[in-house]
């Protein structure tokens, strides 16, 4: 769930849930040259047909913070031991 601050950590929001799109475990996340985030991580969401697998998200900080899905997501790898 993330929180955020808008005052260097002085203070933070209340946790909120993140879209499916973004639920799992392991998140790493970069900032590209664009500025767009590109997050990895174990997706763990039910019903998704990536379900286990190792998967990137294409999106903006603003995303997250509005709860929305972002750009797109792709599969990285196909976890053969779920």
């Amino acid at each position: 769930m993330p929180t955020v601050s808008n005052d260097e950590a002085a203070t933070w929001s209340e946790p909120r849930e993140l879209p499916l799109s973004l639920t799992g475990d392991r998140h790493t996340a970069k900032y590209a040259p664009d500025g767009r985030l590109f997050v990895s991580f174990r997706d763990m969401a039910s019903g998704s047909p990536c379900k286990g697998d190792w998967v990137g998200w294409v999106g903006t900080f603003e995303d997250i913070v509005k709860g929305r899905d972002g750009q797109y997501r792709i599969r990285l790898m196909d976890n053969k031991d779920d």
